[in-house]
């Protein structure tokens, strides 16, 4: 029989790390060749295709949860910021609406990455579910990425208080439903074998970090210099993906 319970290890953490570098350098490469092509019109629907089939899982569990009780179906609502980000790339890819894509760039790609250093699945190498695990949190990266190079999405200032904005959003609703139906959404709740306390044993230090409402404190000492550090890389490599701005116009297709 197959391990009901899998532990990660340092290869689970780097192969996803190098995957989605050598799809941005690959995407650096032949950003022009893409513009220019009808690759530019079918990569985006193939993202949306990919981020629906994976997310199925989750909507079927969902629904299932709510047919047999309104209280498991809570249980399976999109509220992790992850589950949240792949929610915003369905509904980007499939409507365009920009503000989707404001909310998703610096969110999303913070997402990924967090998950790629301190992933949390248990399912084996063997399983659909490790496999759609790491391929969601892959496009939350690639999605963004992709219009950021290819399409030359501008990332500014607006874009990062509108990801401030959203995320705090997101966490209030959260914490909500956590502390109506004992949920633990996003991973705030006092519990260190879900939280970021398992992989930063900070609350050994500094206990009250550990206690409620320390994490929301120490989730916001992670979220600004994590966030602002991100802004800040994405806008000096953007800066340096077309010199001269003579993208800066580019029309996307509709």
């Amino acid at each position: 029989m197959l391990a009901v319970n899998y532990t990660m290890g340092p290869v689970d953490t780097l192969w996803p790390i190098v995957f989605v570098i050598l799809i941005t350098i690959l995407l650096v490469y032949y950003k022009d060749v893409i513009r220019h092509s009808i690759l530019r019109k079918v990569i985006p629907y193939f993202l949306l295709a990919m981020m629906i089939v994976l997310e199925l899982r989750t909507f079927a569990n969902m629904a299932i949860g709510f047919y047999y009780s309104e209280m498991t179906g809570l249980a399976y609502l999109p509220l992790h910021l992850c589950s949240t980000s792949a929610v915003l790339v369905i509904l980007f890819l499939s409507t365009r609406k920009e503000i989707f894509l404001d909310i998703l760039i610096i969110q999303g790609i913070v997402g990924a990455i967090v998950t790629f250093i301190f992933p949390s699945s248990t399912a084996p190498p063997t399983t659909f579910e490790y496999w759609r695990f790491f391929l969601s949190h892959t496009l939350l990266y690639i999605t963004p990425v992709y219009f950021i190079i290819v399409e030359h999405k501008r990332v500014n200032k607006r874009i990062l208080i509108i990801s401030f904005i959203a995320v705090h959003v997101f966490a209030t609703i959260a914490v909500i439903f956590n502390l109506t139906i004992g949920t633990d959404y996003m991973y705030i709740s006092p519990d260190n074998s879900h939280n970021l306390f398992a992989f930063i044993p900070i609350h050994n230090a500094l206990p009250f970090l550990g206690e409620w409402p320390g994490v929301i404190l120490f989730g916001e000492l992670l979220t600004f210099p994590v966030y602002f550090s991100v802004y800040f890389i994405i806008k000096y490599l953007q800066s340096h993906l077309d010199k001269g701005g003579q993208y800066a116009n580019i029309r996307r297709p509709v």
